[in-house]
């Protein structure tokens, strides 16, 4: 069974046509479903980051737990899983919300790139459709065929281009002037700015999702080298292919990475709400932990206290003398006789 298409895909598709039901325009129900999803998956995207930050706070803890056993890899371990018991975390609660949205992922980007599978229900009819298209112009003719014959991979962007407006699938693929069925290339037209936005808004997304964390968690996020090369080496891929696939799926891009970086100014103020609570929280029971053991040492000492006065009078009282009396002497009475 294919997972991401049944149970991913075609739900989503559903989202996707009852927008365009609304709006008409590939490129605007883009930008809408990028926000409905953004908020359907917010909850996971919560989790994941409340995970990833408690963590991150624990880092001076897990290094000096390091330094401590760097030489003794099980009671490093049994060190390790007795900080996260004590403050209440999962090693795994920030990476497991993750590995849910991932598949989610490649299900949404499905509805992007294949609209008339996912979105319209055709996908076992895409050839009698391509036939249907290819006798209405040369240029039809000339980007189907390859398609219909196998020599081709099928592109349903490509095909969306082609339906006349009286196809029950027809669907605007116009957007600020741009056609989103072709793909960007070097041509001075705006379409070659849309890969070089995406791979920016790529790169802000990831320094602003830094820096936030950093602010909230008040822990410097240390990167090493691979960490630093990969931070603009990901955005350098975007650009690249976002010249190999058409434009629609790279609106699809530049959407998503605008919409996480007002995600994360939202979750950072979450976290951010969340951490003074527990400081706050952490500094109230800190309070009442050393009042109670003001309280305990009064208590020993008012014990201690009277322990102290009652060896005291113990010592003061002196000590009865008992004098021992002699008895008669019998040697009186035989002298009378």
């Amino acid at each position: 069974m294919d997972i991401f298409g049944t149970l991913i895909a075609r739900p989503f598709g559903w989202v996707f046509w009852a927008i365009l039901q609304w709006i008409n325009n590939y490129g605007v129900a883009i930008i809408i479903f990028s926000i409905i999803v953004k908020i359907i998956l917010y909850p996971l995207q919560y989790k994941s980051k409340k995970g990833m930050i408690a963590q991150q706070r624990l880092q001076p803890k897990i290094k000096d737990i390091e330094a401590r056993y760097k030489n003794d890899r099980t009671a490093y371990n049994n060190a390790l899983q007795e900080l996260y018991t004590e403050n209440g975390i999962s090693p795994m609660s920030g990476c497991l919300p993750m590995l849910l949205i991932f598949p989610i992922m490649i299900g949404l980007y499905r509805v992007i790139r294949q609209p008339l599978t996912y979105v319209f229900g055709q996908g076992k009819n895409l050839t009698e459709i391509m036939q249907s298209l290819v006798g209405q112009s040369t240029e039809a003719s000339e980007a189907l065929q390859g398609m219909i014959d196998g020599s081709a991979a099928v592109n349903e962007i490509t095909i969306m281009r082609y339906l006349p407006t009286t196809s029950e699938f027809y669907t605007k693929m116009k957007f600020l002037g741009m056609d989103l069925t072709v793909n960007p290339s070097l041509k001075l037209d705006w379409l070659v700015l849309l890969p070089i936005i995406s791979g920016a808004t790529a790169l802000l997304m990831t320094i602003i999702s830094q820096k936030l964390q950093e602010k909230s968690t008040g822990v410097a996020n240390e990167m090493n080298a691979s960490g630093k090369s990969l931070l603009y080496t990901m955005p350098l891929i975007s650009v690249f292919i976002g010249f190999t696939l058409p434009a629609g799926l790279t609106i699809y891009w530049i959407a998503n990475n605008l919409l996480s970086i007002a995600q994360e100014y939202i979750l950072q103020l979450q976290m951010g709400k969340l951490i003074r609570e527990e400081n706050e929280k952490a500094a109230i029971e800190e309070a009442q932990r050393k009042v109670a053991m003001e309280e305990a040492r009064d208590r020993n000492r008012e014990v201690q206290k009277q322990i102290n006065n009652q060896s005291s009078k113990k010592k003061a009282t002196p000590t009865k003398k008992y004098k021992l009396s002699r008895p008669t002497s019998k040697s009186d009475d035989d002298d009378d006789d």
